[in-house]
C-alpha cells in the first residue's frame, strides 16, 4: 500500500513516479495534493483502490492506465478537480462505476476507452465537450448528455454494444455532432436529438 502520514505535504506525483508497480494494492493520497503526471501508476495491475482528496486539481495522461484490478472512483469529494487527462483510465478493465464531482470540467480523448467493465457513468455537469472515444468499449446501457455540452466529438461513443439509450438534459445547449458518434453501437435503439442541435456531420 501507499499511504503517506498526516504531516506529509506532498503537492505532485510526477510523470512515472509508480510506473509498474505490479504489487501495489491501495492509495491514499495526503489533502495538500494539487496534480497526479502522466503516467504516474500507470500498468498498477494489483490496484485496487485510490483515495483522492479534496484538494486534486488535475489528472495526468495516462495517469492509471492498465490498472486492471480497479473497480471504481469516486471523485465526488474532489471539489477542486477540473481536469482528467487523455487516456487516465485506459483499459481499467475491472472499473464497474465512475462517480464525478461537479467541478470537473475538461475530460480528455479516450479517458475511459476499453473498460470493458464499466457498466455506469453519469458524466459532470460541468461538462461542455464529450471528447472523441471517452467511453469507447465499455459496457454502458444508458447515457445522459448534460445540459451544458456544446459539442460532441467523432467516435464519442463507439463500439458501445451494450448501448440502448440516449438522452439529453433539458434545456439542452448541444451545437453540434461530430462524425461516427455511435458507430457499431449495435444495440441503440432510442435516441431523440434536442432542437439546439445544427449540425451532424458525416
Amino acid at each position: 500500500d501507499l499511504i503517506f502520514e498526516n504531516s506529509a505535504s506532498i503537492c505532485y506525483v510526477g510523470r512515472g513516479s509508480f510506473n509498474n508497480c505490479h504489487s501495489l494494492a491501495k492509495i491514499s493520497f495526503p489533502s495538500p495534493l494539487y496534480s497526479i503526471g502522466n503516467y504516474a501508476f500507470n500498468n498498477c495491475s494489483s490496484l485496487i483502490k485510490v483515495s483522492f482528496p479534496s484538494t486534486l486539481k488535475s489528472i495526468g495522461e495516462y495517469a492509471f492506465m492498465n490498472c486492471s484490478s480497479l473497480t471504481r472512483l469516486s471523485f465526488d469529494q474532489c471539489t477542486s478537480l477540473r481536469r482528467i487527462g487523455r487516456n487516465a483510465f485506459d483499459n481499467c478493465t475491472s472499473l464497474v462505476n465512475v462517480v464525478f464531482s461537479s467541478s470537473i470540467t475538461s475530460i480528455g480523448q479516450k479517458a475511459f476507452i476499453k473498460c470493458s467493465s464499466l457498466n455506469k457513468i453519469v458524466l459532470p455537469s460541468s461538462l461542455k465537450r464529450i471528447r472523441k472515444q471517452i467511453i469507447q468499449s465499455t459496457s454502458i446501457e444508458e447515457i445522459i448528455i448534460p445540459s451544458n455540452v456544446r459539442i460532441i466529438d467523432k467516435d464519442a461513443f463507439s463500439e458501445i454494444k451494450s448501448l440502448k439509450k440516449v438522452s439529453f438534459e433539458s434545456p439542452s445547449s448541444l451545437y453540434c455532432f461530430r462524425s461516427n458518434i455511435f458507430d457499431r453501437c449495435t444495440s441503440l435503439f432510442e435516441i431523440t436529438i434536442p432542437p439546439s442541435v445544427k449540425i451532424i456531420q458525416s
